[in-house]
């Protein structure tokens, strides 16, 4: 066995030896058993049949011709077996990675709060010059805030694009695509709190560095904050020059197009945090 697929070998019988490959859901040796077939198979085994059975597919082989051992038929299959099982282990290897975030939180220290991802909201609002406007939300995947005597100093939040929404179904398509925020090469978006002031008791001015498809800018906005019981409850309003970090399309500052086709530059995120202990 090695890792998700496995194969068995019947014991020769007169004339003709039968073996059964089994292999498990996504394997690439079940794909390379019917592309090779016709090129090295055929020549010398017939009624090559599968037979799915649950989770797995059930491959049969018969020689047909008796002088073919069965050290010929392993020595035919067995680099098809381990080559293909090795590149799909890397491939997934590298889809997992490329979809899980490297946010490391700070989860045990007392001064930092973690965002209940459940409770936090994300919404966003964009608009063409002449035609109105679209509104969705985006979802936090994790984050923190750090809090000492009762006030915000810092924080760092990671932001899932792949779950931008909005009731238009190609619009959303289309805005994770690389014309937008190519999600695909850049599955989040981050920002790290790096300075918070006070403007009065309940307000902030809070600075960051935003990262979005891998560009860093400085950004400011304001935010009230309110800190209860172990729960820090905050609400904030970032606007963004979307072009700043290479979100194009659309813009009249780039395109020679016409009033009624430019997408504004601006991009409005209204933020509602809600962190624990």
């Amino acid at each position: 066995m090695k890792g998700n697929a496995v194969a068995y070998v019947c014991p020769p019988v007169p004339n003709k030896m039968l073996a059964v490959f089994i292999t498990a859901p996504g394997s690439t040796f079940g794909r390379g058993i019917r592309e090779v077939k016709t090129i090295l198979l055929m020549k010398f085994f017939q009624e090559i049949d599968c037979l799915p059975v649950g989770r797995f597919t059930i491959f049969f082989f018969r020689t047909m011709n008796s002088k073919v051992s069965l050290a010929y038929f392993i020595l035919i299959i067995a680099p098809l077996f381990f080559g293909c099982h090795g590149s799909e282990v890397k491939g997934n290897k590298n889809r997992n990675t490329a979809s899980a975030s490297s946010l490391s939180l700070h989860v045990g220290n007392e001064k930092y709060f973690m965002i209940d991802t459940k409770e936090t909201v994300v919404t966003w609002k964009g608009s063409y010059l002449s035609t109105g406007e679209n509104t969705g939300y985006v979802n936090i995947s994790k984050g923190e805030l750090m809090i000492e005597k009762g006030q915000l100093v810092g924080g760092t939040v990671d932001v899932d694009m792949n779950t931008i929404e909005n009731k238009d179904h190609n619009l959303i398509k289309h805005l994770k695509d690389p014309d937008f925020f190519d999600v695909k090469k850049f599955p989040f978006s981050t920002i790290v709190i790096t300075k918070v002031e006070l403007t009065n008791e309940e307000n902030k001015k809070v600075t960051g560095n935003l990262t979005i498809k891998g560009i860093t800018h400085p950004v400011t906005f304001p935010a009230k904050m309110n800190v209860e019981g172990g729960i820090v409850k905050a609400n904030g309003k970032l606007v963004i020059d979307r072009t700043k970090w290479n979100v194009r399309y659309g813009s009249g500052k780039f395109y020679d197009i016409v009033a009624n086709d430019i997408i504004s530059d601006s991009i409005e995120f209204h933020i509602k945090i809600v962190a624990k202990k």
